[in-house]
């Protein structure tokens, strides 16, 4: 009974196991994929910003041959990139939190894998305690009733060396006895 917990409850490990493998790699994942979105982002702030610096330079120095439609085109140019920056930010905070959560629950979850992995242990060790305690009566009551064998044994021994020497006693007894009465 006890190999039979102790198989049933391998099974049982290896999958936990593989669920806290799968949520590391998950994990690892998700980190990849924000540091890519960061990277993103700050590459779009720094474009917003040399946009910013190009247009501020255009705008304090006007050159001869800057026309006023292009001075609106980056105009539009700045104030579309200033509302993706705006939105990418937005999008990115969420994501961030959506991170975070994500990440507080895959710590749960490697907790409750190393209790439920820690409990499997415990009944595994218990079942094996229980066998071993088990094999122990067994072999005590085993051990007694070889005791008791052996002791009948050697009684019986003893008795049948008594035997022997009543037989070989018995014809001089005999004879005795037969002469006592023809005396």
């Amino acid at each position: 009974k006890a190999e039979g917990l102790v198989e049933a409850a391998l099974p049982e490990l290896e999958r936990i196991r593989h669920v806290e493998r799968e949520v590391q790699r998950r994990g690892q994942i998700v980190d990849e994929e924000r540091g890519s979105v960061l990277a993103r982002f700050e590459s779009l702030e720094e474009q917003l910003y040399s946009i910013s610096l190009s247009l501020g330079a255009s705008g304090s120095a006007p050159s001869a041959t800057a026309s006023t439609a292009d001075g609106c085109a980056r105009a539009e140019d700045l104030a579309e990139l200033c509302s993706a920056l705006s939105a990418t930010r937005g999008h990115l905070d969420a994501l961030s939190r959506d991170f975070s959560e994500e990440r507080l629950e895959r710590y749960r979850t490697l907790v409750d894998v190393g209790r439920l992995a820690e409990d499997a242990a415990e009944a595994a060790a218990a079942a094996v305690q229980h066998a071993e305690e088990r094999f122990a009566t067994e072999a005590a009551c085993v051990c007694g009733e070889l005791r008791k064998v052996a002791d009948a044994g050697q009684a019986s021994l003893l008795g049948r060396q008594h035997l022997d020497e009543l037989i070989q006693c018995m014809p001089r007894e005999i004879s005795l006895r037969v002469d006592r009465l023809e005396a």
